[in-house]
C-alpha cells in the first residue's frame, strides 16, 4: 500500500536522490504536489509526507503561497549576530528571529555566535555579520573594517558596506491607509513611534503619502513603541474621540502600542471596534488571542530567513536593499465605518 512507511521511505529516497544534483547557489522551485503525484504515480499524502521529511532535513523549504524550493548548497558555516543594546530581550521581532534562525541553523549545521557591541574584537574566523536594530555610526564603521559581509535589519547606515534586508515598512503604512479608506473611514489617527526608528518613520511616511490625494482628516500622535506608550497615548486620543466629529479608526506603529491603547480606551468606556477600528503591525502572538482579535500585518520570519540564506549563498556584497512584503491579517478590530457611531 502507498500509505505504508516502506513506500513513504522509498518515495522520500527517490526525491532526495533527484533533488540533490539540482542544488545550486540559489533557491530552485520544484513541481507542485499534484504534479509530483501524477509524475510518480503515487498518492498525494505520500508525496506530502516525503516533502515534509525533506524540509525537516533542510533539503527543501516551503513558503506559503509560493511553493516548495530546493535549498541552496550551503557555503556559510558560521553566522555572527549583533543586536543593538536598545533591543529588549522580549522584543517580538528579535524573539521570533532568534527562534527561527536557531532552528534553521541547527538543520543546516551553521554555528551561531552572539557579538557584544561593547567588546568588539576582530573575529577569529571570517563569517557574515547580522545586525539587528540601531547602532551608532562609529560602531558600524568599525564593524565594516572587521567583516566583509554585513546584513542589517531595520537600519540603513551611511555606508556601502551593508545589505539591507527587511520588510517593506513604507508599503505596510500605505496598505493600512488604503484598507481604512476602503472601509469608508474618513477621520483617522496615526499612532506612531519616534522617527529615529526606521520602522516607525517608514510606516508613518507610507501611511501619510497614501492619504495625500484624499479628503481624509488625519491626526498624529507619537509615543514610545511599546505597551506603555500605547496606554499613555490613550489620554490624548480620548480627547479627540470626545470631539463633535471624532476619529473612527487608528493605525498603530506596532501591536504592543495598539493593545496598550485599547486597554486604556476600554477603561474610559470606548468600545473597540464599535467606536474605533484599530490596525496594528507585527502580528505578535497576543494579537490573535486578545479581545477583540487585532487586525495587523504579519512579518513572515521564515521568508526573512529564506531570503537571508539566499543572500549569503550568493555571496552578495553591500550596497543592496531587499524589501519583503508583509501580509495583511484582517481580524475583529477592524469594521466598516457606520454613520451613526456613539462614543
Amino acid at each position: 500500500m502507498e500509505g505504508t512507511p516502506l513506500v513513504k521511505q522509498r518515495i522520500t529516497e527517490l526525491l532526495r536522490n533527484q533533488i540533490k544534483p539540482l542544488q545550486t547557489n540559489t533557491y530552485v522551485k520544484i513541481a507542485s504536489e499534484r504534479e509530483l503525484t501524477e509524475l510518480l504515480n503515487v498518492s498525494r499524502i505520500s508525496i506530502r509526507s516525503a516533502i515534509k521529511q525533506l524540509v525537516q532535513e533542510g533539503l527543501l523549504s516551503q513558503e506559503q503561497g509560493r511553493g516548495t524550493f530546493i535549498t541552496p548548497k550551503m557555503v556559510v558555516h558560521s553566522l555572527h549576530i549583533l543586536c543593538s543594546p536598545d533591543i529588549k530581550s522580549n522584543d517580538p521581532f528579535y524573539t521570533k528571529f532568534l527562534v527561527e534562525i536557531t532552528h534553521t541553523a541547527a538543520k543546516l549545521s551553521i554555528s551561531l555566535h552572539m557579538i557584544n557591541p561593547d567588546q568588539l574584537n576582530p573575529p577569529l574566523e571570517q563569517a557574515p555579520l547580522i545586525l539587528i536594530g540601531l547602532l551608532e555610526q562609529k560602531i558600524f564603521d568599525r564593524l565594516a573594517t572587521m567583516y566583509t559581509t554585513i546584513i542589517t535589519f531595520q537600519e540603513e547606515f551611511t555606508s556601502n558596506e551593508a545589505t539591507l534586508l527587511y520588510f517593506d515598512d513604507y508599503l505596510i503604512g500605505q496598505h493600512a491607509a488604503k484598507m481604512l479608506v476602503e472601509f469608508k473611514h474618513e477621520h483617522l489617527i496615526l499612532l506612531t513611534g519616534p522617527s529615529k526608528y526606521p520602522s516607525a518613520f517608514n510606516r508613518k511616511k507610507g501611511f501619510v503619502d497614501a492619504l495625500k490625494d484624499t479628503q481624509i482628516k488625519l491626526q498624529v500622535h507619537t509615543d514610545k513603541m511599546n505597551w506603555s506608550g500605547g496606554y499613555q497615548a490613550g489620554d490624548a486620543i480620548m480627547e479627540w474621540l470626545q470631539a463633535d466629529s471624532p476619529p473612527t479608526a487608528i493605525f498603530a506603529a506596532n501591536d504592543w502600542m495598539a493593545i496598550g491603547l485599547i486597554q486604556k480606551l476600554r477603561e474610559r468606556g470606548i468600545s473597540i471596534p464599535k467606536n474605533l477600528s484599530v490596525i496594528g503591525c507585527d502580528d505578535i502572538p497576543l494579537a490573535a488571542e486578545f479581545s477583540p482579535t487585532l487586525t495587523t500585518f504579519n512579518l513572515d520570519m521564515k521568508l526573512l530567513i529564506s531570503e537571508l540564506l539566499s543572500v549569503l549563498n550568493q555571496g552578495t556584497q553591500g550596497n543592496k536593499k531587499i524589501l519583503l512584503p508583509a501580509t495583511f491579517v484582517p481580524r475583529e478590530s477592524l469594521i466598516p465605518f457606520r454613520k451613526k457611531r456613539g462614543v
